[in-house]
């Protein structure tokens, strides 16, 4: 799963509108992935991918916040 998630790194990058570089979203990736790499059950495995989910959802409702606010200044 990591090595796929890091071959999609670009993609990513384009999709999300990220500005950072391709090599730090994929070290982001590993360092995701080597934290929970020795989790197993599937369960917690759902758990920890809707909290990544909620995460970027809260991330992503702020820096939309963050664009209008700038917007309207400027």
């Amino acid at each position: 799963m990591g090595l796929t998630w890091t071959c999609k790194a670009p993609e990513i990058q384009t999709m999300y509108s990220l500005n950072m570089p391709v090599a730090k979203i994929r070290a982001k990736v590993r360092q995701e992935f080597e934290k929970h790499r020795y989790v197993n059950q599937l369960q917690a495995v759902d758990v920890l991918l809707q909290l990544h989910h909620a995460e970027y959802q809260v991330r992503n409702a702020a820096q939309v916040k963050m664009r209008a606010l700038l917007t309207d200044i400027c």
